[in-house]
């Protein structure tokens, strides 16, 4: 349970985040595929918890969506998506001063 986790990391004094991992049935389809990323974020703020969603970054991406994920698979990243996932998650940590 994500709480406890939190809970866990707490007592230790280590920080975490979470990172969403978009899927392409989510960006070919969002209103009928985007109901548990929703939920998750809605979750996790709740319990104060830091995430970084590149879910916007990659539902801007100009080509053919299918260019960022590998051949018949919908959850695992072409080079190209690994590009796009990386510079979002690098724009999180600078909102977060996880980095300067």
């Amino acid at each position: 349970e994500i709480k406890a986790f939190q809970q866990a990391m707490q007592a230790k004094q280590i920080p975490f985040s979470f990172l969403l991992f978009p899927e392409l049935n989510t960006l070919l389809e969002p209103d009928k595929f985007s109901y548990p990323r929703h939920e998750l974020i809605s979750y996790l703020e709740s319990l104060h918890i830091p995430y970084c969603d590149p879910y916007p970054a990659f539902a801007s991406y100009k080509g053919d969506t299918h260019e960022l994920f590998l051949y018949e698979d919908s959850v695992h990243f072409t080079s190209l998506g690994h590009k796009i996932i990386s510079d979002a998650v690098a724009e999180c940590m600078k909102l977060t001063d996880t980095i300067s």
